[in-house]
C-alpha cells in the first residue's frame, strides 16, 4: 500500500463516519443515571512511518495489532489502556530503506465521545471523539544506506545499539493523539475506527540518527469492543422502602366507628357499600406507544388512565405494588421486539411515577417483558372483520416463521396491520 492511498484511507474513514454519528439514537423516556461500563477490545489496521528525513513519509503500509481495556463513566470520558505490536517499512530513493522495524507498545489514554457530551442518549448508535495518552514503545529497527551501509538500533548484538528493553529493545516514550468514530450495535458489542498519530521521543525509529526532530508513526484501525459491568439503573430500586407509618387504614376506620353510634343500620349499610366502589376493585390498565417507539403517547386517554391511580390513592386505597408488562405489535423482528418492550416497560413506570408524583413514594414497581404479543394479536384478528381471519390464523400458528408470515399475508391484506397498534403497549396491574 502506497502512502498515498494510506492518506486517502483516512480521508474517507473520517468523511463517511463523521456525518453519521449525527443520527441512531433512540428517545428512551426512562434515561439510567448513569452509563458506567468496563470494556475490551481489540483492533488492526494499517500503519505507517513518518520519519524526520524528507520526504517525510515512508512509501510503505504495514500493519498494526492491538488490544485494549478500560472503563467508561461519567456517560462520556473512558479511561483504558492499550497493548500492541507494530510492524513498519518503506524506502526512502536514493537515501536508506527500511528493512525492519517493529515494536511492542503499551499506553495509557482517556477518550471523550462529544457527542454524548454535547447531549446525552443512553441508546446511541454513533459517537465519535478525540482521546489522547501517553505510553512506551520497544523498538527494533535496521536500515541499509544507498553506499550499502547497514545500521542497526535496538539489537543485543554487537553494533547493533543495545537499549534496556526485551532482546536489547530500545526503549522509548510516545504520545499517541487520534479520533475514534463508533458505532453501537447493542449495548454489549460495538464496532469502531481508531484514526491515530503518535509523536515518539527519538529520531531513530527509521534506523536513521539525524537528529532533525522527533519520529511519528500513524495507524487506521478497525476494531471491536465487548461492554459488560454495567451498574443496575437506581430509579427502579427507589419503590423498595414500605411506608408503615402512612398506613391509612386505621385512621379511615376510627371515623366510621365512631359515625356508627350516631346513624341508622340503613345509613351504615348504604356507606359501607360505598367503601367497596368500583374504583377499588383490581385494575388492568393499558398505556399506548408508537411504532418502534419507547416512549409513552402523551394522549388524554393515557393520562386519564393512570390518574385513575391517583384518585384511587386520594379515595384513601392502599396501593403497595404495581406491576407493568411491556409487549411490541408481532411484525418486527424477536430482537427488536424484545428490546421494545422491556424499554415501554420501563417508560410505563417513569410515566407513573411522573404522574403520580409524592404519591408514588412507598409503591412498590415491577416490571416485565415479553416481546411480541402474539395471544393479543390472535384475540384482537379473531374479533376483527377480517375476510378469512381464522384461515389467517391456522396459517400463522403453523409457520415455521410466524413474523415472516405476518408480514408477507400484511402486504396482501392491510387492513391486518390496523390490529398492530393495541398491541403496542405497557399493561398496568394493580391489585
Amino acid at each position: 500500500m502506497s502512502k498515498f492511498t494510506f492518506k486517502k484511507s483516512l480521508l474517507i474513514i473520517a468523511l463517511a463516519l463523521l456525518p453519521m454519528t449525527f443520527f441512531g439514537q433512540n428517545d428512551n423516556a426512562e434515561k439510567p443515571k448513569s452509563n458506567n461500563h468496563w470494556h475490551i477490545g481489540i483492533e488492526g489496521g494499517a500503519t505507517s512511518l513518518f520519519s524526520d528525513n524528507k520526504p517525510y513519509m515512508l512509501d510503505k503500509t504495514s500493519w498494526d495489532v492491538s488490544m485494549s481495556f478500560g472503563y467508561t463513566f461519567a456517560r462520556f470520558v473512558t479511561v483504558y489502556a492499550k497493548f500492541g505490536y507494530f510492524n513498519l517499512a518503506g524506502e526512502k530513493e536514493n537515501y536508506f530503506t527500511l528493512d525492519e522495524c517493529n515494536f511492542f507498545n503499551g499506553n495509557l489514554n482517556v477518550g471523550f465521545d462529544i457527542m454524548q457530551l454535547i447531549k446525552y442518549k443512553p441508546d446511541r448508535k454513533f459517537g465519535f471523539g478525540p482521546h489522547i495518552g501517553y505510553g512506551q514503545l520497544q523498538s527494533r529497527s535496521k536500515s541499509t544506506y544507498a553506499n550499502g551501509k547497514v545500521f542497526k538500533w535496538g539489537y543485543d548484538e554487537e553494533d547493533g545499539n543495545k537499549g534496556g528493553g526485551i532482546k536489547g529493545r530500545r526503549v522509548i516514550y510516545e504520545i499517541p493523539m487520534g479520533m475514534d468514530f463508533t458505532y453501537n450495535f447493542s449495548k454489549k458489542f460495538a464496532i469502531y475506527a481508531d484514526l491515530t498519530m503518535v509523536k515518539t521521543d527519538t529520531e531513530c525509529l527509521d534506523a536513521v540518527p539525524s537528529g532533525d526532530h522527533r519520529d511519528w508513526y500513524g495507524y487506521a484501525n478497525i476494531g471491536c469492543r465487548f461492554k459488560f459491568g454495567y451498574k443496575k439503573d437506581k430509579p427502579q430500586e427507589e419503590p423498595e422502602e414500605e411506608v408503615v407509618e402512612e398506613q391509612p387504614v386505621e385512621e379511615t376506620q376510627a371515623p366510621i366507628e365512631e359515625v356508627i353510634e350516631e346513624v341508622e343500620p340503613e345509613e351504615i349499610e348504604a356507606e359501607e357499600a360505598e367503601e367497596v366502589a368500583p374504583a377499588f376493585e383490581d385494575r388492568d390498565i393499558k398505556l399506548t406507544f408508537a411504532v418502534g417507539k419507547a416512549t409513552v403517547q402523551r394522549t388524554q386517554d393515557n393520562m386519564n388512565e393512570v390518574d385513575k391511580i391517583s384518585e384511587d390513592l386520594d379515595n384513601g386505597r392502599v396501593i403497595t405494588n404495581i406491576t407493568v408488562i411491556g409487549y411490541a405489535s408481532p411484525e418486527g423482528g424477536k430482537d427488536l421486539n424484545e428490546n421494545l418492550s422491556k424499554e415501554r416497560a420501563k417508560a410505563t413506570v417513569a410515566f407513573i411515577k411522573e404522574r403520580l408524583g409524592e404519591k408514588a413514594r412507598g409503591i412498590k414497581f415491577e416490571s416485565e417483558y415479553r416481546g411480541a404479543d402474539w395471544d393479543g394479536f390472535y384475540k384482537a384478528l379473531a374479533n376483527s372483520d377480517i375476510a378469512n381471519k381464522n384461515e389467517i390464523i391456522n396459517e400463522l400458528k403453523n409457520s415455521d416463521n410466524p413474523t415472516v408470515t405476518l408480514n408477507k399475508l400484511a402486504a396482501k391484506n392491510p387492513t391486518i396491520k390496523n390490529l398492530y397498534g393495541q398491541l403496542r403497549r405497557g399493561q398496568i396491574i394493580i391489585k
